[in-house]
């Protein structure tokens, strides 16, 4: 279950602004303590099926369990959001920002580098890429973990699955 929600990984929701419905695919942790989902919809002939980003609060259970999520298979990083790594592939060292949790188990860690000539200042990757450098790199202007924990809210991300390319 996604923490502070009724919603799992594999639950069928529906949006309450837009009235929009699929199946979670997604869950986000992020170091500000917000929870974003994907919602993918169904596919049809003339598309490969859209989603949306939502924040967990803005959707409501429809159907449970839907698709049966698979286990996150031994997830238990050496570091947590906050903590400064280095990416073993790369040598690149970054920021922890967030968890991203996918329903077939695998879980990848999204950093945060400071921005390249190229303009590329975030990665994702599989959790087990990454190596703890430093604890607790970063601080949220002082505030304490319980006011991190408060969930900031966003607009939807719209798009289909080949539109992030």
């Amino acid at each position: 279950m996604i923490p502070n929600s009724n919603i799992r990984l594999g639950d069928r929701v529906k949006d309450k602004v837009t009235g929009f419905e699929g199946i979670v695919t997604v869950w986000c942790e992020t170091y500000t303590g917000n929870q974003r989902i994907q919602v993918e919809g169904k596919a049809t002939d003339e598309s490969s099926g859209h989603y949306l980003q939502l924040d967990v609060q803005q959707v409501e259970a429809v159907e449970v369990q839907v698709v049966k999520p698979t286990e996150e298979n031994g997830f238990s990083p050496s570091y947590k959001l906050g903590d400064k790594v280095e990416d073993m592939v790369t040598g690149r060292k970054g920021i922890v920002v967030a968890f991203n949790h996918f329903l077939n188990g695998c879980v990848h860690a999204e950093i945060g580098f400071p921005p390249e000539k190229d303009g590329r200042d975030m990665q994702t990757a599989p959790w087990q890429q990454y190596r703890l450098e430093k604890t607790d790199a970063l601080k949220l202007g002082g505030e304490t973990k319980e006011a991190k924990k408060k969930s900031v809210g966003g607009p939807a991300k719209r798009g289909t699955r080949f539109s992030q390319r």
